[in-house]
């Protein structure tokens, strides 16, 4: 029985320490828990603030690199395209040379 009373003293006691702990820090834990959240809503933050950043940096290198290789592509087939009307113009010339010779040199000989 009297370890009981000790027991139920002892409960008793811790009990009453709890509340008064609590009453005493319950503004300061608040306070603590506060500050968690805060942190945790910050880091989220900046976690979502670095993707944003990371995706449109990524979008503005991807078109950076598709303009210049549209670019590169644009410059090779002028490039193309215009080697090849010089190439018909030079054997449309020399043909034309060839027919001009040609009949002066019939028109010297008749």
């Amino acid at each position: 029985k009297m370890l009981m009373t000790i027991v139920n003293i002892i409960v008793i006691q811790s009990v009453w320490r709890r509340r008064a702990v609590e009453k005493l820090y319950k503004p300061h834990l608040h306070r603590l828990k506060l500050a968690k959240e805060r942190k945790r809503y910050n880091a989220a933050t900046k976690i979502q603030s670095a993707w944003r950043g990371f995706t449109d940096f990524s979008g503005y290198t991807i078109i950076r690199y598709e303009n210049q290789a549209a670019t590169i592509i644009q410059s090779q087939w002028r490039g193309y395209l215009h080697s090849t009307n010089y190439c018909i113009m030079l054997i449309e010339i020399v043909r034309i040379q060839a027919l001009v010779r040609g009949r002066q040199e019939r028109s010297w000989l008749t």
